[in-house]
């Protein structure tokens, strides 16, 4: 069986310790939603920022992420996974404009639905 190792953390200097490290190992950059300023300010972005630390994954808030994200993303050679999707209608929408994978509280369900579809 294929291993498959991948790392979730909101500090971009975990993460960039992390491939340091292990280059084999899938990382991607989260980045938090709407309503933080800080955060926001600071990466102007995340296609960017993932790419200067060499990130596997870029990891938006639902909000933030469109087609012309995921598009673009891919272009770049990144993959996309959006958070939080708890809605049948957000996954399938995702899935159309070509999201890699979904973030959810309930993967099993959604699994179930997704695979239902």
């Amino acid at each position: 069986m294929r291993q498959r190792r991948q790392g979730l953390q909101i500090s971009y200097k975990i993460l960039k310790k992390v491939k340091s490290l292990n280059e084999n190992v899938k990382v991607g950059f989260l980045y938090p939603r709407a309503g933080v300023k800080a955060i926001k300010d600071w990466v102007k972005s995340p296609i960017d920022m993932a790419l200067r630390f060499n990130f596997d994954y870029l990891l938006p808030f639902m909000g933030y992420t469109s087609e012309a994200l995921i598009r673009k993303a891919h272009k770049m050679g990144l993959k996309v996974a959006p958070w939080t999707i708890n809605e049948i209608t957000d996954a399938h929408k995702l899935i159309q404009w070509g999201a890699d994978g979904l973030i959810t509280d309930y993967p099993n369900i959604m699994k179930n639905k997704i695979e239902s579809m």
